[in-house]
């Protein structure tokens, strides 16, 4: 590489850290812009009545306060979180298994290696 394009690398880091703070300053403009614009599901679901008056919406008030109810909708919350960590794991140990048969495998018999120029299709790098 010449000398005059040759800055260490400072291009590169300019654009990472360019990218960093747009990428940051965006997450915490979307964040902040729907939480001020985002009308809320219950609030349009509920119409705040009285139990003891009726009407509509009452059955979700007077649901809201069943014990048996809310333990079962906090067991459901828990078993789904337990579940989607539990899957995953599973896809991590299945990509990392597989990324471990594939180094081992050798082309068919009877057809050449790939060439060390060839590009690696993987995203890895050519050994």
């Amino acid at each position: 590489m010449s000398e005059s394009t040759d800055n260490g690398g400072v291009s590169d880091r300019i654009a990472f850290y360019g990218s960093v703070v747009f990428g940051l300053a965006l997450a915490t403009g979307s964040v902040w812009f729907f939480n001020q614009k985002m009308v809320l599901v219950e609030a349009l679901q509920r119409v705040h009545p009285t139990v003891s008056g009726g009407g509509v919406g009452a059955a979700w008030e007077y649901g809201i306060g069943v014990e048996s109810l809310n333990l079962a909708i906090k067991l459901l919350h828990i078993a789904d979180i337990v579940l989607g960590f539990f899957i995953l794991v599973m896809v991590f140990i299945h990509w990392a298994s597989f990324h471990r048969l594939a180094a081992q495998m050798k082309p068919p018999a009877g057809s050449e290696a790939a060439s060390s120029d060839a590009a690696a299709t993987d995203g890895g790098e050519r050994q």
